[in-house]
């Protein structure tokens, strides 16, 4: 990904806290973003450095929708750039805060039917961290391959493999289904042992999947409560990982 791939669309009012807090989160899950705080640029050619260069560096949007910012002129044009990117790539992940999406202005009736997050200032900024992070990591997993991502699917090619790492794991994975669902801790361990053993930090170009991973186990390690996105996120950081290396060794034969 590029330095700056995630931008952030919102009003300056409903910045402190809740959306400070996911902005330091997301850049601790190794994300790069354009937030205003530390990116906003305010000399002569501002309209190139805040409403050209970032849609060229970002992938991603997030669209804090709340009813500040259709009142802010600049979260408004931002708004509206995102909307003439939504056609040519750009993934858009609009998040409502404090506010009903079917009071939406039919105006922009399409951001209700991509697939949207609902939040309040008052929830915890890492729950919603997890939801945005969870997204980008299966939007970059989809651009890597077209075929079954299951872990089902992956043992059988692993198994056929000419990487003795891969088929090392497939042991480690069917080992992995066999877990309890609720059992959430030591799932995540050995994910974390799956992704340790490959040892495999630069494989993905895509994304920072190194920082992910750490920054998941991390959580674990401080018995902060694990949840399903956690676990959807070291799953396919993993499967990120595997179907790399397949490529990899399928270019290589």
């Amino acid at each position: 990904m590029s330095n700056e791939s995630v931008f952030l669309c919102f009003s300056s009012k409903d910045r402190d806290p809740y959306i400070h807090a996911v902005a330091y989160h997301l850049k601790s899950f190794g994300l790069s973003i354009w937030y205003d705080y530390d990116n906003l640029h305010l000399g002569n050619d501002r309209n190139k450095k805040n409403m050209i260069e970032p849609f060229k560096k970002s992938n991603y949007s997030v669209i804090f929708i709340s009813n500040n910012l259709f009142n802010s002129k600049c979260a408004v044009e931002e708004l509206n750039k995102i909307m003439s990117l939504k056609d040519k790539g750009m993934y858009i992940i609009p998040v409502f805060l404090d506010y009903l999406p079917q009071t939406l202005n039919p105006n922009l009736s399409w951001i209700v039917n991509l697939i949207y997050q609902e939040a309040s200032k008052t929830d915890d900024a890492m729950n919603l961290t997890l939801k945005i992070v969870d997204a980008v990591l299966q939007n970059e997993l989809g651009k890597l391959t077209d075929i079954d991502t299951s872990f089902n699917a992956l043992i059988a090619d692993i198994s056929n493999s000419a990487d003795w790492k891969l088929k090392s794991i497939a042991t480690l994975l069917s080992d992995y289904q066999n877990i309890e669902e609720s059992n959430v801790n030591a799932k995540s361990a050995m994910l974390y042992s799956i992704f340790s053993f490959l040892n495999v930090k630069k494989e993905s170009k895509l994304i920072r999947i190194d920082k992910m991973a750490e920054r998941i186990f991390s959580l674990t390690k401080l018995d902060i409560p694990v949840n399903e996105y956690h676990i959807n996120i070291f799953e396919n950081i993993v499967k990120t990982i595997i179907i790399t290396m397949l490529n990899k060794t399928c270019q290589i034969l």
